[in-house]
């Protein structure tokens, strides 16, 4: 199968002269800018524009998991606060004339930095403020939850049992031992926490006499559970994500959030398609994926693409993991940006029914439901194990959302 891989060199452009002074920003919101100086942030020193490729690139920013971009002036179509994890963007439909950008970090709390260069003649300004952080609602746990169709921020000391399931027990229970990947835990619903607004999914080195061929134990969310047909929420299109990090980065633990189709329409696994939002090999600090199951031409299928997380970071470091699923592409997101994207000629399923009908989306054209969970060994990763001493790690989530197509969150106007 092919990997795809979508971050490659990007040509930066000449540094210009730079001539600094305090200003603000504003961003479509009413927003009180203090001017005091963060120190944990590093200036922006060059904002430079390159008119043979239409790049305009600027100096990486320390603490920054990403920037917001605006520009004006001569162009066609003016960008209103579009978020970019990278250091340089290009622009289209620039014109002769002067060319203004607007430029704003967007650090892992309050600390931001303000830049802004005109270009053309090459005027340019940098300034430290203040911004809080929970003034950008996309990013904020305080936004309207009436835009989601699922929505848990996990506040509170215990488990929204309205919107989660535990699945419990070593797979044999569901007719697939060791979760039909030769895992070796067992889930426990004593495994899961809700705490400082956060839900905890724990992996611990330990037996417990129920499950004594096991020598861990984890946790395991669902939204609908196929043993007891119990079912809080699934769907079919739309764009579903969860900010996640770990606690420590160890060889032998595979977290995963993912879906699976509410109804095996086409069959059983993997006629009926899986979507993997995210998956992690423990001992990689720096690398996530993301994958499509389906069964094709007589057997197992999969795309899938391995990615480098943004800006330098680690899977210790909270990320947003996303899917936007659609009848004609299903593309894979990470804190907004897309890594891979699937037209459905891309994939497709063999019904274990000959005569069942399929679609230009099969087997994406059913509803699917929400998996949380924090696995150990199997064949994710060669069965490595954690070693001795490096347990209990936690998956830790601070939310998740999902959303309709046709009220899809703006990640360009954050």
């Amino acid at each position: 199968m092919k990997k795809l891989f979508r971050y490659g060199t990007l040509a930066l452009c000449a540094v210009c002269c730079m001539v600094f002074f305090t200003a603000c920003f504003l961003i479509d919101k009413d927003i009180d800018l203090p001017t005091d100086q963060p120190t944990q942030l590093a200036r922006a020193e060059t904002i430079s524009y390159n008119d043979e490729t239409k790049i305009v690139s600027w100096s990486s920013v320390a603490n920054a998991i990403g920037y917001l971009l605006s520009v004006t002036g001569a162009i066609e179509t003016p960008i209103t606060s579009q978020t970019v994890y990278a250091t340089s963007y290009t622009l289209t439909g620039t014109q002769n004339g002067t060319v203004t950008v607007f430029l704003i970090s967007i650090g892992d709390g309050d600390m931001h930095l303000n830049s802004e260069a005109q270009i053309g003649n090459f005027t340019a300004t940098s300034s430290y403020v203040n911004v809080n952080y929970d003034n950008f609602d996309y990013f904020s746990k305080n936004f309207d939850p009436s835009l989601t169709t699922f929505y848990d921020k996990f506040e509170g000391n215990s488990l929204d049992m309205s919107k989660w399931i535990h699945q419990e027990g070593t797979g044999w229970e569901y007719g697939i031992w060791g979760w039909g990947n030769s895992e070796k835990q067992s889930y426990h619903r004593e495994n899961v926490r809700v705490q400082d607004g956060i839900l905890r999914l724990e992996a611990k080195k330990e037996r417990r006499a129920d499950d004594a061929h096991f020598e861990y134990t984890s946790a395991k969310l669902v939204t609908f559970d196929t043993r007891y047909n119990t079912h809080t929420f699934s769907q079919k299109y739309g764009r579903f994500e969860a900010r996640i990090r770990m606690t420590k980065a160890v060889q032998g633990m595979w977290p995963a959030f993912w879906m699976m189709p509410r109804n095996s329409v086409y069959g059983g696994w993997p006629r009926s398609g899986e979507i993997d939002i995210m998956e992690m090999m423990g001992r990689f600090p720096n690398r996530a994926s993301s994958a499509l199951h389906f069964y094709e031409w007589g057997g197992h299928y999969y795309e899938h693409n391995e990615y480098t997380l943004p800006n330098g970071g680690n899977i210790t470091q909270w990320h947003i993991y996303g899917v936007e699923w659609t009848p004609e592409r299903i593309t894979f997101l990470i804190n907004g940006v897309p890594h891979l994207t699937l037209p459905n000629y891309m994939y497709g399923t063999t019904p274990a029914n000959s005569n069942q009908t399929v679609t230009a989306s099969s087997p994406f054209d059913q509803e699917f439901y929400l998996i949380l969970n924090l696995a150990v060994g199997g064949m994710f990763d060669g069965h490595r194990l954690p070693p001795d001493g490096e347990l209990p790690v936690e998956l830790q989530i601070d939310w998740v959302r999902a959303y309709e197509l046709n009220n899809l969150p703006a990640w360009n106007n954050v």
